[in-house]
């Protein structure tokens, strides 16, 4: 029988890659388009199953950065300030990307230079851009791009238990508390 999320020990089960032992660095989620309806999901979700996260969401205005800290974001920046805002380059300043919106060269270009050595970069949307990404700085760091799309699994012919996901969705939302 599945254990609930309750019943689980979050640090064996968690999907999200073990530091090396004695680092003390907090992992970090970089939300793109974090005040929208799927970027709220995002950041209630993520901060639910992983209460140590430090999440930032990117939004465009003052009320979308309190929106984006009431769903439960340590700290919110501009969409056009992501390379100001964060710290890039080789170490690279962010472990995880869920990126909302279409990912322009200009876009992908500062995701890639602020996501650390070994991380993962998540595109949700796709539009023409796509086709033309630089991945050469992904590629250098030995980061992972992911793409997610709406109705993948099926297109794919994977069968998803919309049931055991439900279930978990509510057992996280339960869990939510005032950040």
């Amino acid at each position: 029988m599945k254990k609930s999320l309750s019943e689980e020990d979050s640090s064996s089960s968690s999907p999200l890659p073990k530091r090396q032992k004695g680092s003390q660095t907090a992992q970090t989620l970089l939300i793109v388009g974090g005040a929208g309806g799927v970027g709220s999901w995002t950041t209630l979700l993520a901060r639910a199953a992983y209460p140590n996260l430090e999440i930032i969401s990117t939004t465009s205005t003052d009320k979308s950065a309190e929106w984006c800290k009431k769903m439960g974001a340590k700290s919110t920046i501009r969409h056009t300030d992501i390379q100001t805002s964060l710290k890039g380059g080789i170490a690279g300043s962010v472990d995880y990307v869920i990126c909302l919106t279409e990912p322009t060269k200009e876009l992908f270009d500062s995701l890639a230079e602020v996501l650390k050595p070994f991380g993962t970069i998540c595109l949700v949307v796709a539009g023409t851009s796509i086709k033309n990404l630089d991945m050469s700085f992904v590629f250098f760091k030995s980061g992972c791009v992911c793409t997610e799309t709406v109705f993948s699994s099926c297109r794919a012919g994977f069968y998803l238990d919309q049931g055991d996901q439900i279930t978990c969705i509510l057992e996280l939302i339960a869990k939510k508390k005032d950040y």
